[in-house]
């Protein structure tokens, strides 16, 4: 889903998981390439310490807009 102009955080909020599921989200810039580490480690579920990665509330601070983007 493209950023629209102007936003200046972006949040996502994972809800409804089963139980030990392990799920992430990664964000990817107007170019196609990773904004965070793809590590197969990195920032999941049930896997990663909350203390480093809260892998159900991830926020983007000043996300770059995709030009045109509605």
């Amino acid at each position: 889903m493209p950023v629209p102009e102007g936003v200046e955080a972006l949040q996502l909020t994972l809800g409804g998981l089963a139980d030990g599921s392990q799920v992430r989200a990664l964000p990817i810039d107007p170019d196609g390439m990773p904004a965070d580490s793809n590590a197969s480690y990195h920032c999941y579920t049930n896997y990663t310490d909350p203390a480093k990665c809260n892998a159900t509330a991830d926020r983007c601070t000043d996300p770059n807009p995709v030009s045109g983007s509605s």
